[in-house]
């Protein structure tokens, strides 16, 4: 039995819908009843980026489920994708659209385990401040 994730993006040019289907690896159980209809709205501001919003990230068998989504704006340069957030100062890179998007997974799950795991007499101010962001963003871990 397979757990699918419903992903649905939108362009606004057009106001056509896309449904994407994504299986999750074999090693991630996700039993939560709730999670079946999580969707990642993708905003259109202009022809050149794109925001993608994350209510949650799975990366191999954790999820982060988030309290509001986390915005991250997607440009696409020659034959390379781009997407950065901000706030906890995430830079990633693909050569598509899914691979930059589990190049931010597999980066927000390494700021997890090497930031809000941490103990705070072994971060430095700014980490911690780091820490205090990435631990006020989540309000789920599986």
């Amino acid at each position: 039995m397979s757990n699918q994730i419903t992903i649905y993006s939108s362009d606004f040019q057009s106001i056509n819908y896309n449904t994407y289907i994504i299986e999750p690896s074999p090693d991630v159980q996700l039993n939560v009843p709730s999670l079946r209809n999580i969707s990642i709205d993708i905003v259109c501001p202009d022809k050149s980026d794109k925001i993608l919003e994350f209510p949650y990230v799975i990366y191999q068998n954790h999820f982060f489920s988030f309290k509001k989504s986390l915005k991250c704006k997607l440009t696409q340069k020659k034959n390379l994708y781009y997407l950065n957030n901000d706030e906890l100062n995430i830079a990633v890179w693909g050569s598509s659209q899914d691979e930059v998007i589990e190049a931010f997974n597999f980066q927000f799950h390494s700021l997890y385990r090497n930031f809000a795991l941490e103990n705070d007499e072994n971060l430095s101010t700014k980490a911690q401040i780091l820490k205090s962001k990435i631990l006020a963003l989540i309000s789920l871990v599986l």
